[in-house]
């Protein structure tokens, strides 16, 4: 597995580091949200996690951060243990889900490392095993400090492994989430003036092919709703000529960004080539259609969480592997939808530019996104403050 070091600010042995443990994808993404909860904290430390999986399926394309390593955990040998734990002299351990690994646990438990087991559910460790887990698998499971399930039957499994319930705590799980970053560009005061009272809604990131769709499915839109406003962001800059070329084959009214244009009243699609005010349209379209999603070209989609931590009532097409688990999340609460053609993607923006409609969905995906703050919370809290009381 290739290391994905932090950036320099002195050697391993001057750093404090936070080691995490991830037995699988998704609890390695909640560790990568903790890992930038910590980085936001302002805590001087190095954070490493360990996973077994390849860090290809671990990552998504859209989430990679200079100041996390991630690297396989060391086999479960004594040499490759200590040479682990004298290579990166961990203060501080969170291990995340089942998957225990007795040699590596115990022996930092003998180091002292701070030991926190998080976010267990009963399938980490399933009945049927439990009569013959190995007593140094339950030793190495009592090596832990704190416990946190993340609910009833992961306590209940959690005691039936001999871990007293005053140590276990119910928080819920994890958060899954991406890190929003504050809106470092906003958009220029006329353009945004242009866009309010307006029936809005964005193509983001589209595909040339996809692009076409949306301009057909606008439309079909402005057929119900005359003043309804486009906002189309391509994937390239170098596609603008062509999208401009297929909004004037439609007939259609239009502004282009680049020219330093601004909507009007007869405006009916803003082309925008430059991805560089993404989240600042996020935060003002009511509906976002992701694109890469309906291309042939298999891109697998967009991160839905910034637009949902945005408000966005999100729309996709069904290319999405790239982040299946976090759409699954958001279309099974009824905060995304998928569309397939320009007849459903029409349809789908008019039902739900209706006020009540995007807001019930921008609210379910709220839901979805801040899911597991408790937890996560709590995490960066006992954290910093072992932190501070140990001067580190």
């Amino acid at each position: 597995m290739t290391s994905i070091t932090l950036s320099e600010k002195g050697t391993p042995s001057q750093i404090p580091v936070i080691w995490m443990h991830a037995n699988d994808q998704p609890n390695f993404a909640s560790l990568e949200f903790l890992s930038h909860r910590l980085l936001q904290s302002g805590i001087e430390a190095r954070t490493v996690i360990t996973s077994p999986l390849p860090e290809s399926s671990l990552r998504t394309k859209e989430a990679e951060f200079a100041e996390l390593t991630v690297i396989e955990p060391p086999i479960e040998t004594q040499a490759a243990v200590q040479s682990f734990l004298n290579e990166y002299q961990p203060n501080f351990l969170i291990w995340s889900g089942g998957g225990l690994r007795t040699s590596l646990l115990r022996a930092s438990a003998m180091r002292g490392i701070i030991m926190i087991l998080a976010n267990i559910r009963i399938t980490d460790f399933p009945t049927q095993r439990l009569r013959f887990l190995p007593d140094a698998n339950r030793r190495a499971l009592r090596a832990f400090s704190r416990y946190y399930a993340v609910d009833t039957s992961g306590a209940d499994q959690l005691n039936r492994m001999g871990v007293v319930p005053s140590k276990i705590e119910i928080k819920g799980p994890l958060q899954q989430a991406t890190p929003i970053p504050f809106l470092t560009r906003e958009l220029d005061q006329d353009l945004t003036a242009a866009c309010m009272g307006r029936m809005l809604w964005l193509a983001a990131a589209v595909t040339k092919n996809e692009a076409q769709i949306v301009l057909q499915a606008h439309c079909l839109v402005m057929s119900q709703s005359h003043r309804s406003l486009l906002i189309l962001v391509p994937e390239s800059p170098e596609s603008e000529p062509d999208i401009v070329q297929m909004v004037q084959d439609l007939g259609l009214s239009y502004s282009v960004q680049s020219a330093r244009e601004v909507p009007d009243s007869n405006t009916q699609a803003f082309i925008c080539a430059s991805q560089k005010d993404l989240y600042a349209w996020y935060a003002i379209a009511p509906v976002a259609f992701l694109g890469q999603s309906l291309s042939s070209k298999k891109k697998g989609g967009l991160d839905p969480y910034p637009p949902a931590a945005f408000g966005c009532a999100l729309l996709h097409g069904p290319d999405v592997t790239s982040f299946m688990g976090r759409y699954s999340r958001l279309t099974e609460q009824g905060a995304a939808q998928i569309v397939k053609d320009v007849e459903s993607l029409g349809a789908a923006i008019v039902e739900i530019t209706n006020p009540e409609q995007s807001a019930s969905m921008a609210y379910a995906a709220w839901n979805i996104i801040s899911e597991g703050a408790e937890l996560t919370d709590t995490l960066v809290e006992q954290i910093v403050e072992h932190f501070d009381r140990s001067g580190l």
